[in-house]
C-alpha cells in the first residue's frame, strides 16, 4: 500500500532546486489526458524525512473562468521504490509558496 505526503508542504524543510525530480514530475502529470485541460501554475520541491524529494504542482483549470484548482504530487515510494504521484482534484487548500 502506497501512502501519501500530505497536501500542504509547510512542515518540510524546503529543497533548493528540485532538478530531475521535478522535471520528471512534471513529464508524468503530461501524460495524463486531463493534463491537456489543466495548467500549472506554480512548483515546489521540498524534502521530506518521511517521504524524500516531494514535488507539487498547483493546477489550474485552463478553459473555465471558475479556475478549478488541483495539485499534482510525486515522490518516491519507500517501499517499493517506484516514483508514484497523486491527484488532488477541487483542491482549495492555500497556494503553494513561490
Amino acid at each position: 500500500m502506497i501512502i501519501a505526503p500530505p497536501l500542504d508542504p509547510t512542515a518540510e524543510e524546503t529543497k533548493a532546486q528540485g532538478g530531475s525530480a521535478e522535471k520528471q514530475c512534471i513529464l508524468k502529470f503530461r501524460n495524463f489526458e486531463i493534463s491537456e485541460k489543466f495548467h500549472i501554475s506554480r512548483s515546489y520541491v521540498t524534502l521530506s524525512p518521511e517521504y524524500g524529494v516531494i514535488v507539487r504542482l498547483d493546477l489550474e483549470q485552463a478553459e473555465d473562468e471558475a479556475g478549478v484548482a488541483a495539485r499534482f504530487m510525486c515522490w518516491t515510494d519507500k517501499g517499493s521504490g517506484d516514483f508514484v504521484s497523486a491527484w488532488a482534484m477541487g483542491h482549495k487548500g492555500p497556494k503553494l509558496p513561490e
